[in-house]
């Protein structure tokens, strides 16, 4: 299947690793740096004029650990709020945090704190990528904070997917766990890193990608209690004990799977709808289609063209937007299919 021709475009550098980025309805162009900045850039054309930006209080950054996830309200244009996961120091506990901020023209200002307390910051396997799903939640993939057992701990957020609402209350159509007596923000648990999640606009599914320990890298569909098995199971061989195999696994290799996104149509032509995967060891992204909770890698773009590739999300006209993690010097690259 031939793919669509594309132009890329460096929009921004001398960023420290940018591990997220979004857009707004507007055209204002949001990221968050590791180190602790969120900044908004007027738009996503080259070297845009930097708006404003904002240091996040109390933000410990050390190996993946800092300030990390980030999410538009879907009532952004209202309310113009947005969200972001940070790895903070709080009342003694390192703590990765989802806070509330508010956008003005020229200015951001804490709004409130989402979720306090739950997920223990560390600095491996931090992950803390964060989508609001068609349904308006808030979805927030965990890692295992270097604790495999937390990962199967339902009373923990680490290794888990969580969903809330926006204010950082319980849905009570969560999933109530095993030994649970009530519905809790776990939806889903047993993830080691995940550094990626995106909705399959088809079908509203949620898909969360996980870097796996030297092997078995995996794309796993995310449905109400779902088990992927870390530590306990490694790619498709946990479904004879209670654990939902991956959509995808990378065997015997790791490629450190990062973010993700599926491709809207029809601008992509003949890859509408395929699933774009970041890779940090690999430096390149790869295409998959999904179909009937199979993924399979179709076509490898970007090889070893940037470096180690962190964050990939849509713009609303959409085109695609790619960050590095060098840890100095990093890029967004602006990747839009040729009409």
């Amino acid at each position: 299947m031939s793919g669509p021709a594309f132009t890329e475009t460096v929009i921004q550098s001398g960023l420290i690793v940018p591990w997220d980025v979004a857009v707004s309805p507007d055209g204002r162009m949001f990221v968050t740096e590791r180190p602790g900045t969120i900044s908004i850039f007027e738009s996503t054309a080259p070297m845009a004029k930097r708006v404003t930006s904002a240091q996040v209080s109390g933000v410990r950054a050390m190996g993946e650990a800092g300030l990390l996830g980030l999410a538009l309200d879907p009532d952004f244009p209202r309310n113009q709020f947005l969200y972001v996961c940070a790895s903070r120091l709080d009342q003694g506990e390192w703590r990765n945090e989802v806070l509330r901020y508010r956008a003005s023209a020229s200015a951001l200002a804490v709004d409130t704190t989402i979720l306090r307390t739950g997920i223990v910051a560390s600095g491996l396997h931090d992950g803390c990528r964060m989508r609001f799903g068609p349904d308006g939640k808030l979805w927030i993939a965990t890692g295992d904070g270097g604790l495999p057992a937390r990962a199967q701990d339902a009373t923990s957020l680490n290794g888990k997917v969580l969903r809330l609402n926006a204010d950082g209350s319980v849905p009570s159509d969560n999933p109530t766990l095993k030994g649970q007596s009530a519905p809790s923000a776990v939806y889903a648990l047993g993830l080691r890193n995940p550094g990626g999640m995106a909705f399959d606009q088809r079908t509203g599914t949620c898909f969360v990608i996980d870097a796996g320990n030297l092997m078995q890298d995996e794309i796993d569909e995310v449905t109400a209690g779902a088990n992927f098995g870390w530590p306990a199971a490694l790619g498709p061989n946990g479904s004879s004990r209670g654990f939902v195999d991956p959509a995808w696994s990378s065997g015997t290799s790791t490629l450190a799977v990062a973010g993700a996104v599926f491709l809207p149509g029809p601008d992509w032509g003949a890859w509408s709808d395929s699933l774009i995967v970041a890779t940090l060891k690999e430096q390149d992204l790869r295409r998959f289609t999904v179909d009937d909770k199979q993924a399979t890698e179709r076509d490898i773009l970007l090889n070893q063209k940037y470096g180690r590739l962190r964050a990939v999300t849509l713009a609303p006209d959409g085109s695609l937007l790619v960050t590095t993690s060098s840890g100095s010097g990093d890029r967004i690259i602006r990747i839009v299919p040729t009409r």
